[in-house]
């Protein structure tokens, strides 16, 4: 196998800061701690404010309230005025969420009796990705056109549209503690750093690029059979370290400078793409496969000439029976909620 830049996960980690080292693999059981059952396949799942939102297909919403342990309570079930997907759902306060059905981001007000649409507003075509920046004023939404999306989140409306993919963007995330900075990345296998109060571009990175150096030749065929497109991303609380997931399994983590992003590390995750990512405050991450895996990973960072050096240990590694189509980490009580298209969703324990 081809070593991925810095180096792969094949050598000893004690050797070179940025490896992966890795733990044991476990059957599901051993971590399950409980099933939450409905009568809709879960698309997407978030927990925020005590609340867990779901989202079904045919414009359903579900909601549980209070603790995750009463498996015989049914959630509350919602119909939106649409029949697409819900595909996204994102916290704004208690009783406010937005969400993402088809290509209409709505702003609700939901609680255990009653769902109230409060706004609403189309993009470019199905949105695949929401999030809220620290002052939410506004939220940014990736899309199939390849735009992102800016809104008003006390108006509403459009702000501004951010165009630099080439195909579908598939993850937007603002960076914490910088107000004007988001990231973006796609099925065109690019990673954008946007100031998007300037709308442009700070910094850019191709993922296929980053992975040709020091690949041999005869390898450099695998990049045209499985490209590695971006599924997945998550940046730290500190605004210092992006986790990016990609299609080919690997999981790239970049620093993150005031107009620059740096390939810290690059490791073999999963044997199938990364769907879902994950960051707790500890520096945990967790990443989510078309494998059915569930792999809980810690982060290390350590500060060289010139350079900050992070890499993963792996802690578990959960074999869930479905491919995830969404994770939640619980911080806390360091419990993970998996939505995977099914009627089922399942809450894991890595404490």
């Amino acid at each position: 196998m081809a070593a991925c830049p810095p180096f792969s996960s094949k050598v000893n980690a004690s050797h070179n800061p940025s490896l992966v080292t890795s733990g044991n693999a476990h059957s599901n059981e051993k971590f399950l701690y409980t099933k939450l059952k409905t009568d809709y396949p879960i698309v997407c799942i978030c927990h925020s404010y005590d609340s867990l939102v779901a989202g079904s297909d045919e414009g359903r919403v579900l909601l549980w309230t209070g603790p995750l342990t009463d498996t015989k309570s049914p959630p509350q079930h919602f119909q939106l005025d649409m029949q697409d997907s819900v595909n996204v759902i994102c916290p704004r306060s208690s009783d406010t969420w937005l969400v993402g059905c088809g290509k209409h981001l709505l702003q609700v007000q939901l609680n255990s009796a009653s769902l109230a649409l409060l706004w609403s507003v189309e993009c470019g075509d199905e949105i695949n990705s929401v999030d809220i920046n620290d002052k939410q004023t506004y939220c940014a939404v990736a899309d199939d056109t390849g735009s992102v999306s800016l809104i008003d989140l006390k108006s509403g409306k459009m702000h501004k549209k951010l165009s630099g993919h080439d195909n579908i963007c598939q993850c937007v995330k603002f960076r914490p503690k910088s107000p004007w900075c988001l990231l973006s990345g796609g099925l065109d296998c690019m990673l954008f750093l946007w100031d998007f109060k300037k709308g442009q571009a700070l910094a850019s990175v191709n993922m296929a690029d980053e992975l040709r150096k020091g690949e041999v030749e005869s390898e450099k065929s695998s990049y045209v059979v499985n490209p590695p497109l971006i599924h997945s991303l998550c940046i730290t609380a500190d605004g210092l370290i992006a986790a990016v997931g990609l299609e080919n399994g690997k999981i790239m983590l970049f620093t993150i400078g005031g107009k620059g992003l740096k390939l810290a590390s690059c490791f073999d995750a999963h044997s199938q793409g990364v769907s879902s990512l994950g960051l707790t405050n500890d520096l945990t991450l967790v990443s989510a496969g078309n494998d059915t895996r569930i792999v809980v990973w810690a982060l290390s960072t350590a500060r060289a000439p010139g350079k900050t050096l992070v890499w993963a240990t792996e802690l578990h590694s959960i074999t869930h029976a479905e491919k995830p189509s969404g994770i939640q980490i619980l911080n806390e009580s360091k419990r993970i909620i998996v939505a995977d298209e099914t009627e089922t969703v399942k809450i894991y324990d890595y404490s």
